[in-house]
């Protein structure tokens, strides 16, 4: 599934460097009227221009990106194909979107139509096509990962 070793260096300087925003769940506490509470979600700050780099319905990268931001798109794809191998072919993550090395909001995907714990944007229709829809990229071949199709 996954080569151990050495990666090639070439193929090593191009993994970008990436992490998902600081997020905190708020929730405020009103003495007053204890049922009706109000719980938040707040996320650090992301600036400069955001980029959508794959969808949630989609196993490849958005079309519309330049160089860096096409690289970026690969190297998410590459990070699906991981995820989808090492849970078993259970589960991934999509909806990659953000700004510089900041990412935010992922969509959890999983082939389950009868228990949706991740929401509306959980495309089982998308996870049913990746197998034959993911397009190996010299990331995916650097690390040794086999073939889906």
């Amino acid at each position: 599934m996954l080569k151990t070793g050495k990666v090639r260096k070439d193929v090593e300087k191009l993994v970008p460097r990436l992490r998902l925003v600081r997020a905190s769940l708020v929730i405020p506490v009103d003495i007053d009227d204890s049922d009706s509470r109000a719980n938040y979600l707040i996320e650090e700050r992301i600036s400069g221009t955001f980029v959508k780099y794959i969808n949630n319905n989609s196993a490849v990268p958005a079309r519309i990106l330049d160089s860096k931001e096409a690289e970026i798109g690969l190297f998410l794809c590459f990070v699906q194909h991981i995820q989808y191998r090492l849970s078993n072919e259970m589960v991934y993550l999509s909806d990659f979107q953000g700004s510089g090395d900041l990412l935010t909001d992922c969509q959890v995907i999983t082939g389950s139509d009868f228990v949706n714990n991740f929401g509306d944007g959980n495309c089982t229709a998308a996870f049913k096509n990746f197998r034959s829809e993911h397009q190996c990229n010299q990331f995916c071949r650097a690390f040794g990962l086999q073939a889906l199709s």
